[in-house]
């Protein structure tokens, strides 16, 4: 790959650096404004062909390309494409497809994973996208010229007001702790000379509908093994979480053929006590440990929740400074010391449940205002319209994109913003052409996990021999049922 600086040319350049300090605040983060700052943060800057500045951090990859017409497309972050050999091909073939025209390009981000940011520059415009499901955070001032990956920064940046807090913002809609910032929705372009966002998918009915069940399992497989080949060849030291439930163990099932060069950990309990968390930690311990004796992986790790320590001051302060709620901090004090060092990428198996139908099949707009209300929600009716909840959506249910959308683009995105001083995070299933494969299914078929449960038999059969949340076994299960 052909590496030149990326400071303050716009000009077709990339990086290669696959670094980071997770000690940094905003680590993997950016800021792209069209105003003269003399510096954010610790970030390096890159002038646009439009005269906006991106300013970014040196984790993950950086690669800009730019066409005879002077469009630039820019894509920061730890990604990959499914279809290309590395990251300048990747960035290449989407300026191919933005030549082409804006829809072309906006299918062709289908087939890019990982956790990253995408800018569009030209002499007149500039629209910013991210990951499928959200995984990079993307906040935008609702009254001046500016983006950025992480609320702090923004809000640190133009001194903006609070209105509301998390309880209240997580599920109402883009809107965020203030009136002045909003965050960019997964599925959704923002248009940022006018600070306007526009959904671009779903824009037509799902592709794969009509696809026979043995022909999407063989794409999502295609898909899948690819992206965890492209994931293990990074020069990076990758960690696999592994639960007793069936999202994390689909995961590792796909991961079959490197079993022997995975490392595996999980956290839990290994002595319960008298609360449901702490048996629901004891049996995450249990199911694993039944699991890791088949897998057999190079390493694998049992972080037990009795033995964490109280967070230092430092640490505390800097996940507070990354994220905007508190998921498990203590547990990312557990992760920093088992996986020392800043070469880790943890894959997750989030976001499946975006494919099983979490939110249930009642799409009504009074079902979907009454579940935003439930989780705290304020305040949020007069931007349904805006983001289209209020009218059907080519056939994909509403609910479907109110949990991959709301439920992964705020709340999730956030807690991989805490992780970050831990590790990067990445989702080997963030893919848009992924996720409509699993969505192509019929709504009882996601609510059973059918299409998991194939994948996991066809790919490490014995993984379906365990119980899923229950320490049972396959033959357990159906000698009590008798």
């Amino acid at each position: 790959m052909d590496q030149r600086s990326a400071e303050n040319n716009g000009f077709q350049t990339s990086e290669s650096t696959i670094s980071s300090n997770r000690d940094q605040e905003y680590v993997g983060g950016f800021y792209l404004t069209k105003s003269e700052l003399e510096s954010v943060r610790h970030f390096r800057s890159m002038r646009l062909i439009s005269n906006w500045t991106f300013w970014h951090d040196k984790r993950g990859f950086l690669v800009s390309k730019i066409n005879q017409n002077e469009a630039q497309i820019v894509v920061a972050g730890t990604f990959y494409h499914l279809d290309e050999i590395d990251q300048d091909d990747a960035v290449e073939r989407l300026l191919r497809s933005y030549e082409q025209s804006i829809e072309s390009f906006e299918y062709e981000l289908d087939l890019l994973v990982g956790r990253y940011v995408v800018v569009v520059s030209t002499k007149n415009q500039v629209f910013v996208y991210h990951d499928a499901l959200g995984t990079r955070s993307v906040y935008y001032s609702t009254t001046s010229k500016d983006v950025a990956s992480h609320y702090n920064l923004l809000a640190e940046t133009l001194a903006v007001e609070q209105d509301r807090n998390w309880d209240e913002a997580r599920m109402a809609m883009d809107l965020t702790l203030s009136p002045q910032i909003r965050q960019l929705l997964p599925n959704f372009r923002l248009d940022c000379d006018v600070q306007t966002p526009t959904r671009f998918f779903p824009v037509s009915e799902n592709e794969f509908t009509h696809w026979t069940h043995e022909e999407k399992l063989v794409e999502i497989t295609r898909l899948w093994k690819r992206s965890i080949n492209d994931l293990l060849t990074m020069n990076k030291s990758v960690v696999f979480s592994i639960t007793g439930g069936l999202d994390s163990r689909l995961s590792v099932a796909m991961a079959h053929d490197h079993w022997k060069e995975l490392n595996l950990y999980t956290y839990g309990s290994k002595q319960p006590k008298n609360t449901h968390y702490s048996k629901v930690m004891n049996r995450d311990f249990k199911i694993a440990q039944s699991l890791i004796e088949i897998i057999q992986p190079k390493d694998y790790k049992f972080l037990h929740l009795a033995e964490n320590k109280r967070l230092p001051t430092q640490l505390s302060d800097l996940i507070q400074t990354n994220s905007i709620t508190r998921h498990g901090p203590r547990l990312v004090q557990r992760y920093r010391t088992e996986f020392s060092g800043d070469d880790w990428i943890h894959v997750r198996s989030t976001g499946v449940e975006v494919m099983r139908n979490y939110f249930g099949a009642d799409e009504s707009l009074r079902s979907i205002i009454r579940m935003c209300e439930l989780d705290g929600a304020t305040n949020f009716s007069d931007r349904i319209k805006t983001l289209g909840y209020d009218s059907p959506q080519h056939g994909y249910n509403r609910k479907d994109l109110m949990y991959w959308e709301l439920r992964m683009g705020k709340w999730h995105s956030e807690v991989l913003n805490e992780n970050d001083a831990a590790f990067e995070t990445i989702l080997p299933h963030n893919s848009r052409r992924l996720i409509k494969l699993f969505l192509a299914y019929s709504v009882p078929d996601r609510r059973s996990a059918f299409a998991i449960k194939e994948l996991i038999n066809r790919n490490a059969p014995l993984l379906n021999f365990y119980g899923v949340n229950d320490t049972r076994n396959l033959y357990e299960i159906v000698r009590d049922a008798r």
